[in-house]
C-alpha cells in the first residue's frame, strides 16, 4: 500500500515478561482508553503527546500493514504504518480571519481529551506520556460546558451560544454573555472540531483584490503573526523571513490564502501613517508606540521594543487585542514599568462595529503618575497627603497611584491584595470584584524531596506491614532483572545520546521540574459601579472611609482611602486568595485525584484508575499481586534447585 507522507514505522524491544509488566504500565494509560470509538475502524488515532523527536505535541495516525501477495483469500498482518502530524500543523489550518481575536479553534478525541486548543501547553515532560488534559480542564467547568463536551463525544453538530468568561490573559478574565460555541465531528475520526468566537465578531472580507495584489509590503518596523499565509511558509520575526513571504506572495505558484493576504495588505495601507506620526514624535513619556491588527500585522516604534511586540504578535495570546473586541473604550495593560494604554479601531459593517485592530502606547510608570496627579490636582481633599489614590483595572493590578510607595512597599504594576490593608476583601464583599479559583493541571514544579519519617506525613497514607513485604519482594524481583536492561540503554545513551534512551532512565531535559497543580484566583468587575465603605484596622479604633467608582468606557477603577496620619499603617492584610500560582498541597493521600472520566482506565472492574496510588484499587487487585508473587517464588525457588542439582 502507498502513503502520501512520511511514513513513520516504531517499535519498542521488551527482553522479558519482568520488564513488560513495568512498560505494560507506562503506557496503559494508552492501551486502555475510557472509551472505545463506535464501529468498525481500521485507522488509530492517537492522543496528543510531546514528540521525542522534535519536542512538540504531535498526534499519530496508523493502519495496519496486510500481505495480500499469496493469492489466497487469506491475508497476514505484517505490520503498522503510521505518520506524525505536529498540532501547528492542524492550527494553521484554523480559519484566523473568520473567528476573530478571541476566537479559537480546539479538537477533542471520543474521550474527551484536547488534541488541540490554546490551553494545551508543551511541556518536556510529556516525553514520558501522553498528557491526557481533558477539555474541562481548560474551559470553564459548568454544566453547559459538560453538555458541549458530551454532544462532543456521541457526534454531535450544534451551535449553541453561552455566558462565559473571556480569558485574555492569566490574571484577567471578562464575563460576556455572548460566547458562540459550534461543533461538529470530524469524518472517519474520533475527533470532534469546536470553534469558538463572539457572536458580534463578524467576519471582515477587504474587496478590490486586484488592486491590493500592487502593494509592495512593507517590512520595516513590521512584524506578522506566526500564520501560514502561504503554504508551507511560516513568517519569523527575522527580516528575511518577510522578504521569503513577500516574494511568495508575488508569485503565482505559491499556494497562499487570499483572506490573509489581501487583509495583511489592507492593513499595512491603513497603518502607515500612523507608523509615519511616530517617528516624527520624540516624547519621553513612552516606551514605545505600536498597532495590532486582527490579521496579523503588527507595526511599532522605536525598533529597540521589537523583542517585546513579537510576543504579542501572535492574536491568539495578544491581551490588547482581546480587550479590543470586548471593550469599545480605553483599556488599560499596568506592569511594574508602567502601563499599556490601548484602543479599538473600528469599522462600519452593516449595522455593527468591526474590529480591524488596536493602537496603544506604552506608558512609563513617572509618566502615568505625572498625569494622574495633574488630573486629581483641582479635587483639594484628594490631593491631601492622608489620602491613598489608586487606579486599579479589572484584575486588582495597581495602574498607578498618587504615591510610588506604600511603606516600603512599590505600588506599580502591584497586586492590590499584597498591600498591608485589607481594601481587597472589601471591594470584593461589596460586590466591586468577584474571583474565581484557576486550577492548572499543566503545570510545572520544582520536585519535592523524600522526607523519611517513622510515622509518616500527616494526613497521608500510611501502609501496613504486610504490603511493606509484598511491595519490596515484587520490586527485587522487577528491579534484579530491569537493572541488565538499565545499563544496556545507559551505555547506548552515552555512546548514541536521544531523548528516548535518557527518558528511560527517568531523566528528561525540564532540570529537576516534575508534574504539578497549581491553584491561582482570578478577579474581575462584578456589577457593582460605585461605593462608599468603611474598612476595620487593627490599629485605628474608628474604621476607615474609602471610596470605590469605576471609570466608564474602561478597564479602570479609582479608590481613594482615607488614611490617618497619626495611625498609619493598617496592620491588617487581605486574606483572600493571591492571583499567583500556588502549588496544590495534597492534605490527603487522594485529594486533587483526577475525576475518573477524564482519565484512562484500567482493565479492572472497579474502574480504578490508573497510576492511582491505591486510592481506588479493588481487592481483587491486591489478590492478584499475591497470586502473581507465589508464582515468582515458586519459579524462582525451582531455578535455584535446578542450579543446586546441576552442580
Amino acid at each position: 500500500m502507498a502513503f502520501p507522507h512520511a511514513v513513520v514505522i516504531l517499535f519498542k524491544m521488551v527482553p522479558n515478561m519482568t520488564l513488560y509488566a513495568v512498560f505494560q504500565e507506562s503506557y496503559s494509560s494508552v492501551l486502555s482508553p475510557a472509551q472505545p470509538q463506535n464501529g468498525f475502524h481500521t485507522d488509530q488515532y492517537t492522543t496528543t503527546y510531546t514528540s521525542a523527536v522534535t519536542e512538540e505535541l504531535t498526534v499519530s495516525i496508523s493502519q495496519p500493514v496486510y500481505n495480500n501477495s499469496d493469492y489466497t483469500n487469506t491475508s497476514s498482518l505484517v505490520g503498522v504504518a503510521g505518520i506524525d502530524v505536529p498540532i501547528k500543523t492542524l492550527k494553521n489550518l484554523s480559519p484566523f480571519e473568520d473567528i476573530g481575536p478571541n476566537g479559537y479553534a480546539f479538537i477533542i478525541n471520543n474521550n474527551g481529551f484536547l488534541i488541540l486548543h490554546p490551553g494545551l501547553q508543551k511541556q518536556l515532560s510529556y516525553l514520558s506520556g501522553p498528557p491526557h488534559i481533558d477539555l474541562l480542564d481548560v474551559e470553564e467547568d459548568t454544566e453547559i460546558m459538560t453538555l458541549i463536551r458530551d454532544g462532543m463525544i456521541t457526534g454531535k453538530s450544534e451551535t449553541v451560544q453561552i455566558p462565559g468568561k473571556i480569558r485574555i490573559d492569566d490574571h484577567h478574565h471578562i464575563p460576556h454573555n455572548e460566547i458562540q460555541f459550534s461543533y461538529t465531528p470530524i469524518p472517519n475520526t474520533p475527533y470532534s472540531l469546536g470553534l469558538v468566537n463572539l457572536k458580534n465578531s463578524d467576519h471582515m472580507v477587504v474587496q478590490k483584490p486586484e488592486t491590493l495584489k500592487k502593494i509592495t509590503l512593507n517590512i520595516s518596523l513590521t512584524l506578522l503573526a506566526p500564520w501560514e499565509y502561504c503554504k508551507n511558509q511560516l513568517p519569523g520575526t527575522d527580516i528575511d523571513q518577510l522578504m521569503k513571504l513577500q516574494a511568495s506572495m508575488k508569485d503565482k505558484k505559491k499556494k497562499c490564502n487570499d483572506n490573509l493576504i489581501q487583509g495583511l495588505l489592507w492593513s499595512q495601507g491603513w497603518t502607515r501613517q500612523l507608523l509615519q506620526k511616530w517617528q516624527l514624535d520624540h516624547s519621553q513619556d513612552f516606551f514605545s508606540r505600536s498597532v495590532f491588527t486582527r490579521f496579523g500585522l503588527s507595526r511599532f516604534f522605536p525598533n529597540s521594543v521589537k523583542p517585546d511586540v513579537a510576543r504579542w504578535r501572535d492574536p491568539w495570546h495578544n491581551p490588547a487585542l482581546r480587550r479590543g473586541e470586548v471593550n469599545k473604550g480605553v483599556s488599560v495593560i499596568p506592569h511594574p514599568k508602567g502601563a499599556y494604554i490601548s484602543a479599538p479601531v473600528t469599522i462600519k459593517k452593516d449595522k455593527s462595529q468591526v474590529l480591524a485592530g488596536v493602537v496603544g502606547v506604552n506608558f512609563t510608570a513617572s509618566a502615568l503618575r505625572h498625569h494622574f496627579l495633574e488630573h486629581i490636582k483641582d479635587s483639594e481633599w484628594l490631593n491631601q497627603e492622608d489620602y491613598l489614590l489608586l487606579l486599579l483595572d479589572d484584575g486588582g493590578l495597581i495602574v498607578t497611584a498618587n504615591r510610588k510607595e506604600f511603606f516600603g512597599v512599590t505600588l506599580q504594576g502591584r497586586f492590590i491584595g499584597d498591600l498591608p490593608i485589607p481594601i481587597l476583601n472589601n471591594l470584593k464583599d461589596s460586590g466591586v470584584y468577584k474571583m474565581d479559583i484557576v486550577v492548572d493541571r499543566q503545570a510545572l514544579c520544582e520536585q519535592k524531596k523524600l522526607i523519611e519519617s517513622s510515622a509518616g506525613l500527616r494526613s497521608h497514607h500510611v501502609p501496613n506491614i504486610f504490603t511493606l513485604v509484598i511491595n519490596l519482594l515484587i520490586e527485587v524481583f522487577s528491579w534484579t532483572e530491569y537493572l541488565r536492561y538499565l545499563i544496556y540503554s545507559g551505555v547506548l545513551a552515552v555512546l548514541a545520546p536521544s531523548v528516548d534512551a535518557w527518558t528511560e532512565w527517568g531523566i528528561t531535559q525540564i532540570g529537576g521540574l516534575e508534574d504539578c497543580t497549581k491553584e491561582r484566583a482570578v478577579y474581575y468587575f462584578g456589577d457593582m459601579h460605585s461605593l462608599p465603605n468603611t474598612m476595620k484596622c487593627t490599629n485605628a479604633s474608628d474604621k476607615i472611609p474609602f471610596w470605590a467608582h469605576r471609570l466608564p468606557n474602561t478597564n479602570a477603577l479609582l479608590v481613594a482611602i482615607e488614611m490617618n496620619p497619626n495611625f498609619p499603617e493598617c496592620g491588617v492584610f487581605s486574606d483572600l486568595p493571591s492571583i499567583h500560582a500556588q502549588r496544590v498541597e495534597e492534605v490527603e493521600s487522594c485529594a486533587y485525584q483526577a475525576r475518573f472520566r477524564k482519565r484512562p482506565a484500567s482493565q479492572a472492574a472497579c474502574n480504578a484508575t490508573v497510576g492511582d496510588g491505591g486510592c481506588n484499587r479493588c481487592p481483587q487487585q491486591i489478590e492478584i499481586s499475591v497470586v502473581l508473587l507465589l508464582l515468582m517464588l515458586a519459579f524462582s525457588t525451582g531455578s535455584v534447585n535446578s542450579i543446586y542439582h546441576n552442580n
